[in-house]
């Protein structure tokens, strides 16, 4: 049997339409559009081969549909990099979801080696005529629904990875951005000499909430009374430390640790347990009370 190997039948889309809407789902309008294709080549080779399974392990089945897309539109646009270069930086790109702050939000780029693909398979017939490029291409009522939930929670989770707002994480001092440190300075907080090396805070929106730090010169645990505003503060330097109690939190509830001075006095820091960066907060102050 021949097979029909025209390109509309593969699933030609606009790349604006890709690119936008791969980041707005998080990288689910991949698997979609690797279910359409998969599922035509299952119907033109009449074979017994899973679409939804191979759509869901994309990053494993990619190089197979870059050596279908090659062998049957030999025409098509060329593929930088052959089969292995665009598959291997896509399988790269969907597993650093699982690296900490920052650095995970490269996997929003996890469309860039599949455009190869959608090039290669929108190039060969002329898109102006294509009836499924026109149709797939379209922006419809449910794909602007679909950005005004999407944009703010991906503006969101962007500026809590990068510091702007607080994080989820424990996260390095480095992280704290200008603002960030001249508020903590300014409300004496920190002192200007103070090197931070790891921040939390609980607030939503804003570091001026609460926040607890560890610097190379002791613990501070701060807060602001809802009402009124006032910024309070408890610290204690590594030297009138006598002891820690910590309480370890579960993926619910943070990490509780209380910090006991030589006075019998103490206070309490709350930690996110997530990506087990509490451990690191307090390892660290560990290895500064030694």
């Amino acid at each position: 049997m021949e097979h029909d190997l025209r390109t509309g039948a593969y699933f030609p889309v606009s790349p604006r339409k890709f690119i936008a809407l791969s980041v707005l789902t998080g990288g689910l309008y991949e698997i979609y559009w690797f279910y359409k294709n998969w599922a035509f080549i299952r119907s033109r080779d009449e074979s017994r081969i899973v679409p939804l399974a191979r759509a869901l392990f994309a990053p494993l089945w990619y190089p197979a549909l870059l050596v279908d897309l090659r062998r049957n539109l030999p025409n098509g646009p060329l593929i930088p990099g052959g089969v292995l270069g665009p598959a291997a930086i896509y399988f790269l790109l969907t597993m650093s979801w699982r690296l900490p702050d920052p650095l995970w939000l490269v996997s929003f780029l996890s469309f860039v080696p599949l455009l190869p693909a959608v090039l290669r398979i929108n190039g060969v017939v002329t898109p102006e005529v294509s009836d499924n490029y026109v149709r797939n291409s379209r922006w419809l009522l449910r794909h602007l629904f679909l950005a005004l939930f999407s944009m703010p929670l991906i503006a969101f989770v962007t500026a809590s990875s990068i510091g702007l707002i607080p994080s989820t994480q424990v996260t390095p001092g480095w992280m704290l951005w200008g603002p960030s440190q001249a508020f903590l300075e300014g409300a004496g907080v920190l002192a200007p000499d103070e090197e931070v090396f790891y921040f939390y805070s609980q607030g939503l929106l804003s570091f001026e909430e609460d926040g607890n730090i560890l610097t190379d010169k002791r613990v501070i645990s701060y807060w602001s009374d809802q009402e009124t505003g006032e910024l309070f503060m408890e610290s204690a330097f590594f030297s009138e430390i006598r002891d820690k109690v910590v309480e370890q939190g579960s993926w619910r509830e943070p990490t509780v640790l209380t910090i006991v001075r030589h006075d019998g006095s103490e206070f309490v820091l709350a930690l996110s347990t997530e990506e087990g960066r509490d451990k690191l907060f307090i390892r660290r102050l560990e290895q500064l009370l030694r």
